[in-house]
């Protein structure tokens, strides 16, 4: 999964000549076997330049960290996009309800006995960072 965030975050500052800056961060202790749904990372580091970086003009910063954690791991997805209102990633993702995803998230956590969920941060979420989003994803041992 890391590797698809990885190779996607490359060819978006190729398209996007330069306004894209990235940064990954792997936790030397999580298991990168871990199964998890493919391009769930990718989901929301799309949707943040979709919706929060390109829209601005300027371009941006996304950050993807991936930690182990005593309950399993967590990824944080994180960028300095747009926050004001319908601009910013965290309402767009939030209009679009992400209903497939949630789907899939179920139908997943069924069949490999997982507890995958997400959180989407915004300022007015709770998310303290000066601008941006940030989208937590945990992945619970079992």
């Amino acid at each position: 999964e890391i590797e698809i965030v990885k190779e996607f975050l490359e060819n978006e500052a190729l398209r996007y000549q330069g306004k894209l800056s990235w940064k990954c961060f792997v936790d030397s202790e999580v298991d990168t076997e871990l199964v998890v749904p493919r391009s769930l990372i990718q989901t929301f580091a799309e949707k943040a330049i979709t919706y929060g970086l390109i829209q601005n003009g300027e371009g941006g910063r996304i950050e993807v960290s991936v930690y182990k954690t005593e309950l399993g791991v967590l990824a944080m997805v994180t960028d300095n996009g747009i926050v004001d209102g319908e601009s910013s990633s965290v309402q767009q993702l939030k209009k679009e309800k992400l209903l497939c995803l949630d789907e899939y998230l179920r139908l997943f956590n069924t069949r490999y006995q997982h507890s995958i969920t997400y959180s989407m941060l915004g300022r007015s979420q709770g998310y303290i960072g000066a601008s941006g989003s940030r989208v937590l994803i945990t992945i619970q041992n079992q």
